[in-house]
């Protein structure tokens, strides 16, 4: 909710609609994501327990598992017994770099004016590296191109197109991809299961491209 305020502000969308718009989400997405899991769970359970292949190696509940795996930490094992593990002793020191960074780019910047240290967002930084997108991660590239494109060539030299249109196309982009997933996930997996075609994009025996170490 932090983060969409913060775009909010960003593209001068009132406070009032913005948490509005949350909330219209939250009382939709709720009951549909609740019901949504207890369909995977009923119907795609023994591919996440590892009792049926996935033909595909789709359903991973890699997002589900790494949630459930954090609740765990903290709730149950605590921080304390946590980071006594020499493996995450490192990781309280999170904090201090957190509070540290911004304060080593304010004085690059006032040594450097002309550096544009001023422009680094620390937090959108720590909000991408903090994110661990596992054995499924074959979208990463195409955010990386349409990333580039956007910032580096549209917002560059079409500022004013970019300024004008950027909030809703992006918004126009994700309901699509979202539509679209739901459309291609029902024709080709919720009623049938139909493999992926081997092409040289991807192996003939997942549809993945990105492998776990030791994995062929």
């Amino acid at each position: 909710m932090l983060s969409d305020m913060k775009l909010g502000h960003y593209f001068h969308i009132p406070p009032r609609a913005t948490l509005f718009a949350q909330v219209w989400g939250i009382l939709i997405g709720v009951p549909v994501n609740y019901a949504t899991i207890l369909w995977i769970v009923n119907t795609k359970g023994d591919f996440l327990n590892g009792t049926a292949d996935d033909p595909n190696n789709q359903w991973t509940g890699q997002t589900v598992i790494s949630l459930n795996n954090q609740g765990i930490a903290f709730a149950l094992v605590g921080p304390a017994k946590l980071f006594n593990d020499p493996m995450y002793a490192i990781l309280p020191y999170g904090f201090l770099l957190g509070a540290g960074i911004p304060v080593i780019l304010y004085l690059l910047h006032r040594r450097f004016p002309k550096a544009h240290f001023d422009l680094w967002n620390v937090p959108i930084f720590a909000t991408t590296m903090e994110n661990f997108y596992g054995n499924i991660s074959n979208f990463v590239l195409t955010w990386f191109i349409l990333g580039s494109v956007n910032h580096l060539y549209v917002k560059k030299y079409k500022y004013k197109f970019w300024k004008t249109y950027a909030y809703i196309a992006g918004a126009a982009a994700d309901t699509g991809y979202n539509l679209n997933m739901l459309l291609v996930f029902i024709a080709f997996s919720a009623i049938k299961t139909t493999i992926a075609p081997n092409w040289w994009g991807n192996n003939a025996n997942s549809v993945e491209r990105c492998f776990p170490a030791g994995a062929s």
